[in-house]
This record gives C-alpha cells, structure tokens and sequence, in this order.
C-alpha cells in the first residue's frame, strides 16, 4: 500500500541513502550536507512516501504565513521507484497543500534539466536556464507556477487584439520560416467568440497568448473525429511573453477542460515539413500521428497548403 505522511527523523537515514543513489545524475555529493540541513529546519513541511511499509521518496515545500512565493524543495525518489506515478502524486500533495494559501501567487522549483519535463508535466514553466549551474553537465531549470495565470473566453471587445495577434505570429513566422500564416477571415474569428471558442491566456491581469477551440476536425482526422477529442488551432503567444513555456500552460489547462467535457484527447497540427515545430510539439508530450494531404481546402484559411502533421495527446 502506497501513502504520504508526513516526515519523521526516523525516515532520516532511508532519504539520505536515496539522495545518495540519486548521485550523480540528479544531484553532487556536496548538496547531502544542505539537504540533510533542511530536514533538520523545515520538518513539518517535508513529506515522504511509503510503498508497502518502505520509505521510498520524499518532497517538500518552504512557505512562511503571507508570502507571496511557495516552493518546491528537495524532491527524490528511489531509483527503482521512479517513471511509475509516486513522484507526481506526492508532488500533487505538495502543490495542493501551497495553494491553500489565500496570499501565494506563484510556487517556484530548481531543477535540472533530467527533471524539468516532470515539473511541466505538473504545470510548471521554464523562466530560465543555466548550464553546468549545478555541478559540470548539470544544468539549471528555474520554473515556476502562476497562479494568477487564467485561460478565459474571448469577447467580442477582444476582436482588435486578436488580429493584432495574428500579425505578431505572422511576422514572426516570415523571420524563421519560408511558409506563414496568410491572414484570417473576421467573420470566423467573430463566431469562434460566439461560441466561446475563442481564448485568452492572461498573466499579471494581461493577455499573454490566445487560441482556439473546436470539438471537431473531420477535415483533418477523417474516421478519427468520432473520437471524443478538442482540437486545439493558432496559438500565439505575445513577444513579452516568449520563453515562458506558455504552451505548456494551455495543455496543462486543456487536460482539465477535456476532463470536463468528457473528451479522450487533446489534438493539434503543423505544417509537415516543419521538422523544428514537429520535434518541439513531441517535446511537449504530443504523439505524432499521421502527414496527411489535404484533398479539400475549401472553408479552411489561406495557409493550409502542402502536407499536414497530426498530434494527439491521450487524456488519462
């Protein structure tokens, strides 16, 4: 049986034994000093868990009354224990504790870049890197959840900006890419808004990124739109707001809205000859599916041309 509870200085030497296998891929040998120094102090935020009896990982958080800032803290799981879902459950233990706190608004992690793709997992994004930061070969991740990030439905006021948008990513697009967008019909962004199909992601009480919605692509996925699925279509994220890991952030919210509605998957497409794009949408936990051809473009914006990669992420 699996449980979390709290730490105990009986569970001292079973974490230090665990932060030493952790050596040197996750951690040096001369952080023991300082994680065995917050066991000492920060105790009663410290958990750890138990698989059938055995302590076989640990994680906590520092946080005093009325800070603004809750962090992530000496987060290790036994080798043999790792990749099979203890980590992510206690660190959900841990994020829902930090949030009960009415004054945070954001809660911090450093990590490498062995763990990051765990922490985004969570929701967490990359706001900097510094390599061999830690130790030789191992790099810094500072990432970090926002609390007061929020995906809402665009309104009709949101219409000027949206485009406003569309010409930021275009321009964008035209500096890295021989292919671009081509411009979007009004009308169509106007009845995405109707039919709350329209969203924006703000951060700090600003638009940081929008995007669209629809429960089906049938153009695209042919037999494969019968399954419960929400397709996910032009997503710009605002200069200010580049390197965020904004992304992340609208899968991580697309995950819940799919749970909500009862949909399977999460899906998306690119361009399918746009090899970089293609690799960062796999690094984001998207599965490559398929390169169609496109036989009708009728209804579809101008830039739907050529061959066209499809992506699924499974909804658990």
């Amino acid at each position: 049986m699996a449980i979390i509870r709290q730490y105990l200085p009986t569970d001292r030497s079973a974490l230090v034994d665990i932060f030493q296998r952790n050596v040197p891929t996750f951690f040096v040998t001369e952080e023991q000093s300082d994680f065995e120094d917050y066991l000492d102090k920060f105790a009663d935020t410290y958990f750890v868990r138990e698989h059938y009896g055995r302590v076989v990982g640990g994680g906590g958080y520092y946080l005093k009354a009325g800070d603004t800032v809750g962090s992530v803290s000496w987060v290790l799981l036994d080798p043999a224990y790792q990749r099979v879902g203890l980590g992510r459950q206690l660190m959900s233990h841990c994020l829902g504790l930090i949030r009960q706190y009415p004054a945070v608004q954001k809660i911090t992690v450093s990590t490498s870049q062995h763990v990051h793709e765990f922490f985004a997992k969570l929701g967490f994004m990359t706001t900097r890197i510094a390599a061999n930061h830690c130790a030789n070969g191992l790099d810094l991740y500072a990432m970090e959840i926002d609390l007061t990030m929020q995906v809402l439905p665009s309104e009709m006021a949101d219409l000027d900006l949206i485009f406003t948008f569309y010409d930021l990513a275009t321009a964008f697009q035209k500096t890295v890419s021989a292919k671009h967008w081509l411009g979007f019909d009004r009308q169509m962004v106007e009845q995405e808004i109707r039919e709350n199909r329209q969203w924006k992601l703000m951060l700090a009480g600003k638009v940081a990124g929008i995007f669209a919605t629809t429960f089906n692509d049938v153009q695209f996925w042919g037999e494969k739109d019968q399954q419960p699925s929400i397709y996910i279509h032009r997503i710009v994220t605002h200069p200010d707001f580049r390197g965020r890991s904004l992304v992340r952030g609208i899968i991580h919210w697309a995950k819940q809205f799919a749970v909500e509605n009862d949909k399977q998957f999460i899906r998306m497409d690119t361009w399918g000859d746009n090899d970089k794009l293609i690799a960062y949408y796999q690094r984001l936990g998207f599965a490559y599916i398929d390169t169609i051809d496109l036989d009708q473009t009728v209804g579809l914006p101008k830039h739907y041309t050529g061959p066209l990669a499809l992506f699924e992420i499974a909804v658990n």
